[in-house]
């Protein structure tokens, strides 16, 4: 999730959500709302952006793929989870999209029995998506071996 991009934002919130709640504050504690009411849109813009910015900095995300199924965990920001059952998955793929720069970026995607695509993970290189999606396919491959109860 890390980038260093996030450093800079959070470090312009830092400023923005100061300014924006110290003047919305300082309007709601003056009796009306007047003018200081039209920076209420920033304030709120400030704490979605502050949210997301911290869940860039400091989450990390876990893949879990077993008999039962795929489960993507995100801690310790709460994120969108994706899970999905054994039965649910017929594959993982590497997908390329592109940046705000223009970049080229890529995800890791599973893909439904239905032939729906739902991202894993992103912001990845073309080797890490490559790499992690040729891992979760080998894994889903791999038959479940049930405990022998032969007791000869």
């Amino acid at each position: 999730w890390f980038r260093w991009t996030y450093v800079f934002l959070a470090l312009f919130l830092a400023f923005w959500d100061t300014i924006s709640f110290g003047f919305v504050g300082a309007g709601l504690a003056g009796g009306g709302l007047g003018y200081f009411s039209l920076l209420l849109p920033h304030a709120w813009i400030g704490v979605a952006l502050s949210y997301w910015t911290l869940a860039h900095l400091l989450n990390r995300s876990t893949i879990e793929l077993d008999e039962d199924g795929l489960r993507v965990a995100t801690s310790p920001i709460p994120w969108r989870a994706v899970t999905r059952s054994r039965g649910e998955i017929s594959g993982f793929d590497a997908h390329r999209g592109w940046s705000n720069k223009g970049q080229p970026q890529f995800q890791v995607r599973v893909i439904d029995r239905d032939k729906r695509a739902t991202r894993v993970l992103g912001s990845l290189t073309a080797e890490e998506a490559t790499y992690l999606a040729g891992e979760l396919n080998e894994t889903l491959r791999r038959e479940v071996r049930a405990p022998s109860t032969d007791l000869r």
